[in-house]
């Protein structure tokens, strides 16, 4: 039985086939990535832990491939994408304008652009090690600051360990971002989690191929 974008346990392979139906206008490497990021990243652990909620933004979106999702899945009311990379919003721009759904997307360059409401549903997914190392503290704290009184606030990224996946990381983000990573050690996320109110609820390991992962669900009190 094919499965649609409300189920909670879609496939990496099925993503990649909804991703290119959802991005009809993708070329190039916008549309490489659309079928390949989901068999290397663990998206669908991330997609099923996302809790119905009427407000959800997610930080460092890319070409919101993760907020399309969600949008059409009727889970969430309302998404709103953020990222520095004009090109990257374009894409998801493009793809928005092909649903009816509550879904935008908006380009932000500082601090200073973030918004200031709350949400329900706050999420950061392999952004953080794209923050340079002595911003990275102040952005959790805003990362925290958007997240609404039990709301949840869910953070994946890559672990500096062990050695060879981190190697191997590394070679990927330069290949493809052309950016150095700056890691933070899941004992680091945990210890700011804490310190800005916040309950952690999961923290997993995840290994996708030769990447590795880490994944915090955590809630605030």
């Amino acid at each position: 039985m094919r499965k649609d974008a409300s189920s909670q346990y879609l496939t990496p392979a099925e993503i990649s086939k909804l991703f290119l139906r959802l991005y009809p206008n993708a070329r190039g490497f916008a549309k490489f990535v659309l079928r390949w990021r989901p068999r290397i990243t663990p998206i669908e652990e991330v997609f099923r832990r996302v809790p119905p909620a009427d407000r959800v933004v997610e930080m460092g979106c890319g070409r919101g491939m993760l907020s399309v999702l969600l949008s059409v899945s009727g889970r969430v009311k309302n998404i709103l994408g953020i990222d520095v990379s004009e090109s990257a919003i374009s894409v998801a721009k493009d793809a928005a304008r092909t649903l009816n759904t509550g879904i935008d997307f908006c380009h932000v360059s500082s601090f200073a652009d973030w918004p200031q409401d709350t949400f329900d549903v706050v999420l950061c997914i392999d952004t953080l090690h794209h923050i340079p190392p002595e911003e990275q503290r102040e952005f959790m704290r805003r990362l925290g600051g958007l997240c609404a009184h039990g709301g949840t606030l869910i953070l994946e990224d890559i672990p500096p360990f062990p050695w060879w996946r981190r190697c191997i990381n590394t070679l990927h983000d330069l290949v493809i971002s052309k950016q150095l990573v700056h890691y933070r050690h899941p004992k680091e996320i945990a210890e700011w989690f804490q310190s800005e109110g916040f309950a952690i609820s999961e923290e997993i390991l995840f290994a996708r191929l030769w990447y590795g992962y880490y994944l915090f669900v955590a809630r605030k009190e």
